[in-house]
């Protein structure tokens, strides 16, 4: 069993945006082409999960945001900020 993290330990927190316009050969992450239209029912998800986690971690300091992918520039710019915001 994991020791609880300090309440004022600064935490990373890495986001994943499983979207692309297109699927790289090389890849081998989960994402998805061309589905842009599931973007705002997928935010609305890590909106709800993040929810989640300040209930069971209590107050958080989250030092460093980490958005990867996927093609993160594919979120609309209101969905990153709705992001950001959750993390507060």
């Amino acid at each position: 069993m994991r020791a609880p993290l300090p309440h004022d330990a600064p935490l990373g927190l890495y986001i994943h945006i499983p979207f692309c316009a297109r699927v790289c050969p090389y890849c081998d992450f989960n994402v998805y082409a061309r589905q842009e239209h599931l973007i705002p029912a997928y935010i609305e998800a890590l909106v709800q999960e993040m929810d989640l986690l300040r209930e069971r971690l209590g107050p958080v300091r989250v030092a460093t945001i980490y958005f990867g992918g996927g093609t993160p520039s594919l979120l609309p710019p209101e969905a990153v900020a709705r992001l950001i915001r959750a993390t507060r």
